[in-house]
């Protein structure tokens, strides 16, 4: 993502951008694209030295509260097969695998395709 993608982001009505930010630092973001009745979390990022802090929960429980205040039934999204940081991160969050992407990443690194219901949805995916 480069800083114009960026600010492309942040003037498109059908994205939001959340920021984490302690008095001048900036200690991360979140970008999340709405369709219909799913949303796409486009990024995540923490600052390296704010990670493992509460930053990203933080982030991305506030953009799926603000989709399912929207009517979203389904975040989805996309990481690096190999960052098992990211991977598991998500997996604690909800999400699960959905597919993969062969060379998703600049055609040489794949890419796994994740998914979390929300409200209804979750609630219909739920065990009684």
């Amino acid at each position: 993502w480069t800083p114009p993608r960026v600010q492309r982001a942040v003037a498109d009505a059908r994205t939001n951008v959340c920021v984490a930010v302690q008095r001048t630092s900036l200690l991360g973001f979140g970008i999340m694209v709405y369709a219909d009745d799913t949303a796409h979390l486009s990024l995540l990022a923490v600052n390296p030295e704010a990670r493992r802090q509460g930053v990203g929960t933080a982030l991305l429980q506030w953009l799926e509260q603000v989709a399912g205040v929207a009517g979203i039934e389904r975040v989805q999204l996309e990481a690096r097969r190999s960052n098992v940081a990211a991977l598991a991160f998500y997996s604690r969050h909800g999400y699960r695998q959905t597919g993969l992407v062969a060379g998703m990443y600049l055609g040489v690194e794949d890419g796994v395709r994740l998914e979390k219901p929300l409200g209804l949805a979750a609630s219909l995916n739920t065990p009684p």
